[in-house]
């Protein structure tokens, strides 16, 4: 990665080994809970695992849900609890997404013992292959007191199965 993306210059040997496990439990009427372990080893930042556990929801065109995990790891950085939550709905033509995160520091890191970061997000189809979608996300971290990035994008759906002239 080139030096001028990175706020803080990652080892060139870094290598890590993931192992990961998750077991889901379905509900009537569109409920999901889900429990989850991640275990992270890193050659040189040192380790970290994770537990987690989320509840989500599907309704008639409406998501909804939210988690909880909790991450032990030898940095800093690696030791929080996570509360996150989401909503998606539609409202006429547009589909909308709104989540919000926060996490809670064992120990203060730069300062700062919390991270927090919202995200709205909107959807318009244009035709049946062209969708413009819009998306703002606010945080106040330890490395930034206040932060927006916004992403705007055109996407096209193009269906490679369609083929032209017959078949055999």
């Amino acid at each position: 990665m080139h030096p001028a993306f990175v706020l803080e210059g990652p080892e060139a040997d870094e290598k890590l080994s993931r192992i990961a496990g998750e077991i889901e439990l379905l509900f009537d009427r569109g409920f999901r809970l889900s429990g989850d372990y991640i275990a992270y080893n890193y050659d040189i930042a040192g380790n970290a695992q994770a537990f987690g556990v989320a509840i989500d929801w599907v309704g008639n065109g409406i998501t909804a849900g939210g988690g909880y995990r909790q991450m032990d790891g030898d940095e800093a950085e690696n030791r929080y609890q996570e509360f996150r939550g989401y909503v998606t709905a539609p409202l006429g033509p547009v589909r909308a997404a709104l989540s919000a995160e926060y996490l809670a520091y064992d120990e203060e890191i730069d300062g700062e013992d919390s991270a927090t970061t919202a995200t709205l997000s909107l959807g318009y189809d244009l035709g049946p292959s062209l969708e413009l979608t819009a998306t703002g996300e606010y945080g106040a971290t330890p490395e930034f007191d206040s932060e927006f990035k916004g992403l705007l994008a055109v996407l096209w759906r193009y269906d490679a199965s369609t083929k032209k002239g017959g078949t055999k």
